[in-house]
This record gives structure tokens, sequence and C-alpha cells, in this order.
């Protein structure tokens, strides 16, 4: 056993991959295990541990429209989940995503959208092969899916509680991580991000926050595209947005480049009293 810096490979246009070195909040190197870093997508040296093969096009789970907003007369589920007031309620479709996602989007350009952000795939997004990642399914695709079809009427009725404007009929409601890569790196180490194992989630915010330099302007071009009507960001951390956290960092470039866009925090749907928490309207 041997504790050694964490780097990652990061695909490039020129096909010559670029290393990243992942680094803490004091931006100092993050060093790990290397006997819990084993498969196809480790390569280990004398100092360090490299992710490679790992953050590629075929890696990348792409953002989905899941639900748009109806009226009661429309809705099939009458089921008191998906009810936000008297008259709008969450209905459910098909997954929309990728290239059909852009043309839908395209055909219907006056219409402003909700975005669900979470903050990365995790291990339920994907499927495992031959000792590493494999194909990418949809965002919250498991645990935190169910979650979210459980308790969104929920969260969406407080803020039209707050602001009945921001819930407009017709919109699609996207679900977009905006790290699309599994930044957790379940698939390398097989650990627990739950309460009591700590370290796992401190590794995972500390290989998003690496992406997070490579990937921003990507996720706030994809934002910008969606068209967004009301933000609700989810991300990883508490609701008092604790520096270093994936919550903050994603707030404020939201506040710094679309001002305007009405922002609320609450917290990860796979908080397990996510339908009871609270909805924080961030000030513009």
């Amino acid at each position: 056993m041997a504790d050694k810096a964490l780097k990652l490979e990061i695909p490039q246009s020129t096909g010559c991959p670029r290393t990243l070195s992942v680094k803490d909040g004091r931006d100092i190197p993050v060093n790990v295990d290397d006997e819990k870093f084993s498969g196809r997508h480790v390569r280990l040296s004398n100092n360090a541990v490299v992710v490679k093969d790992f953050f590629g096009e075929n890696n990348k789970v792409l953002d989905v429209s899941r639900y748009r907003i109806g009226e009661e007369g429309c809705c099939v589920h009458y089921d008191g989940r998906y009810r936000i007031c008297d008259n709008r309620y969450i209905i459910r479709h098909c997954d929309v995503s990728g290239q059909a996602l852009a043309e839908q989007l395209q055909q219907r350009p006056n219409i402003c959208n909700i975005v669900l952000l979470l903050e990365s795939p995790h291990k339920s997004e994907y499927e495992y092969i031959d000792g590493g990642i494999g194909p990418a399914r949809a965002p919250a695709s498991g645990p935190t899916g169910r979650s979210i079809d459980r308790c969104l009427g929920t969260i969406l009725s407080r803020i039209n509680c707050i602001n009945a404007e921001h819930i407009v009929l017709n919109c699609e409601i996207i679900i977009s991580n905006p790290i699309q890569f599994q930044a957790s790196l379940h698939a390398i180490h097989g650990q627990s991000l739950r309460k009591g194992n700590g370290k796992w989630g401190k590794l995972r915010n500390n290989v998003w926050r690496a992406l997070w330099s490579e990937q921003r302007d990507q996720f706030l071009t994809r934002l910008r595209g969606y068209n967004p009507k009301v933000v609700i960001n989810a991300c990883t951390g508490d609701m008092r947005c604790r520096k270093n956290q994936p919550k903050k960092f994603v707030e404020e470039l939201i506040r710094e480049h679309c001002p305007a866009v009405p922002l609320y925090n609450v917290y990860h749907p796979a908080y397990r009293l996510w339908n009871n928490c609270a909805v924080r309207p961030v000030p513009r």
C-alpha cells in the first residue's frame, strides 16, 4: 500500500490526452491509496495513480428532458406526487436527450424551461464491462431518479408558492449534470459515498473541481441553450453553499453569467428527506 498523487487523463482534440492533477480546496495535490484503485482505467507509476480512458465522449451522461408542465386535464397520472398547484401538474414522458433534445428545443424557441442541476453521474448512470466503466445511461437512472419522481412536485409547489410566474405551462423539465462524467470514480475503486465513509465523498468533490476547471464553459453553453425560466441547483453541498462544494461553484457561475435567471438552491435528491427540504431563492 502506498499513497500516490491522483491524476486524470483528459482527451484533447489533438489526440494526445492532457494530464490533470487533482487538488483539494487548499490547492494541495490529492493522494490516494493505490491498492483501492485497479482495473483497465488505472495506470500506476512510482508516485502517481493515473485515471485513463475514463473521460471520453462515450462516458458522457447526456442531459435529459424527462417531464413537462401541463394542466390537470392533460395529466394522465392523477397522482398527488405530480401535483404542483390547482392547474399545474408534472407530466412524465419518455426521456429525450442528445440531438433529439436539441432539435426539440429548436422547434420551440419561445418556450422557457426548468433546469434541475445535479452534480455528476453516480454509479447507476453507467453499465460496467470488463472491470471498467461501460456505456452511459441517462441522468438520475437509479435511486436519485426515483427520489426526483416521488418528490419533484413538492419542490416545484414550493417554488410556485414563492413565485407562480416561474412555473410555466408546456415548459420542459431538464435534468442536467454540470459535470457529465463520473467524478466519484466509483467504477475504479468501488467504495460507497454514503455518510460515515466521508473520504470518498471528499474525493468526488476534489475530482469534480478538477473537471469543473475544464468543463464549466461547456456547461454554461448547455445551460443557456435550454433557455431556462428557472434553475434549481441541487448539486452536492449544504444550503449555506460553503466554499469548495459543487453547489457553491455552480451558484457563482450562474449568478455571474445568467444573473436574470431565477435560481433556487435545494439539497441533492439523494438526501433522504428531499421532499421536506427547504427551497432557498438565491438573491440576484
